[in-house]
């Protein structure tokens, strides 16, 4: 019995100091680091190694002089480790891809291109002479009146070149040939109630003075009770009518023979004709009477040879205002007066 416990005791004994000496032995061993064994085999690699094999070398490669794989032996056997695929930004379309509708306002292309600044113009330098002038291509507008001329409307015109003006404006308005048109308040021709001006050629004289700044029917009127108290009796039916009497080529005749400057009736003698003149026609070479004359405005126009057109109205249904009258009229109505009311000759 005493010997039983003796060696039972002896057993236990053996029996805690197997399991001491195991852990030391395991606690001598070296541990291999875990990078050196692949995830995917560690699981399932038996928990010892067979004999004759090392960590990371297979049956027929045993070295003995080896007893650790080196770390980078086990590093290039073991696979790369497998990283997470990194997310690349799709790359950015350019705004043009998309339908402009789709883009936010601030993303919209723009309109049109920024303007591009510009440098400032260079200040050219003053010229050291003075610039030449262009030489004209159409030779200079002939002067119309004389310098010193009269001005009775104090337009800063004179009175030739009104008078002109005065006639083309009248006949602009395309008058009918009559002599009983109707008459404005102050007794001059007017457009009748069908808008149509009725005139006769003293209407268009009367017309250009008018506009020249002068009152011919009250001219005349006065004119013709002045000769009557006198006793001349020059005009023709001096009956004191004062809206007809200055609407009769005669009297026109009479009082610029009294109150203008006489000049010569031939057309051909060029540097005694100036725009504006008042040329009285004499029927009577064609047997007609000095009370059928014609009276017209020189225009401030000519013909091939220097002759001056004129400004008149003698027709029914008259179209053209302005003809060469004193190369064709004066073959049947010589020329009887030819004057220029440069200021009232008193």
């Amino acid at each position: 019995m005493t010997l039983f416990r003796k060696k039972h005791r002896s057993a236990g004994r053996l029996f805690w100091l197997v399991p001491a000496l195991c852990l030391a032995l395991a606690a001598c061993t070296p541990a291999v680091p875990p990078a050196s064994v692949p995830p995917q085999e560690s699981a399932a690699a038996p928990t010892q190694a067979p004999a004759g094999t090392l960590h990371g070398i297979g049956e027929g490669e045993f070295r003995p002089d080896l007893t650790v794989p080196p770390p980078t032996e086990a590093a290039s056997t073991a696979p790369p480790p497998t990283k997470a695929p990194e997310t690349v930004p799709p790359p950015t379309q350019p705004p043009e891809t998309l339908p402009p509708e789709t883009l936010p306002p601030e993303t919209q292309p723009p309109t049109q291109a920024p303007p591009v600044p510009t440098a400032p113009p260079e200040t050219p330098p003053a010229p050291t002479q003075p610039p030449t002038e262009p030489v004209p291509t159409q030779p200079p507008v002939q002067p119309t009146v004389p310098a010193g001329s009269h001005d009775a409307n104090g337009n800063g015109i004179p009175d030739q070149q009104d008078i002109v003006t005065g006639a083309r404006l009248y006949l602009a308005q395309k008058p009918q040939y009559n002599m009983y048109g109707a008459l404005d308040a102050a007794g001059y021709v007017t457009a009748a109630a069908d808008g149509v001006v009725y005139g006769v050629c003293t209407d268009v004289v009367a017309a250009a003075l008018r506009y020249a700044g002068y009152d011919p029917r009250t001219l005349i009127h006065e004119d013709i009770l002045a000769d009557l108290a006198a006793g001349t009796n020059q005009y023709y039916g001096e009956n004191g009518e004062k809206n007809y009497d200055y609407r009769r080529v005669r009297n026109w005749d009479v009082f610029l023979r009294r109150h203008a400057v006489s000049l010569s009736t031939d057309p051909r003698d060029l540097s005694a004709w100036q725009p504006g003149d008042i040329v009285v026609f004499n029927p009577a070479a064609d047997g007609g009477q000095i009370w059928e004359g014609h009276i017209a405005i020189v225009s401030d126009r000519k013909n091939a040879e220097g002759i001056y057109y004129c400004l008149h109205h003698g027709d029914p249904g008259q179209s053209v205002y302005e003809e060469d009258l004193l190369t064709t009229l004066t073959a049947r109505k010589p020329v009887l007066g030819h004057y220029r009311y440069d200021g009232y000759q008193g």
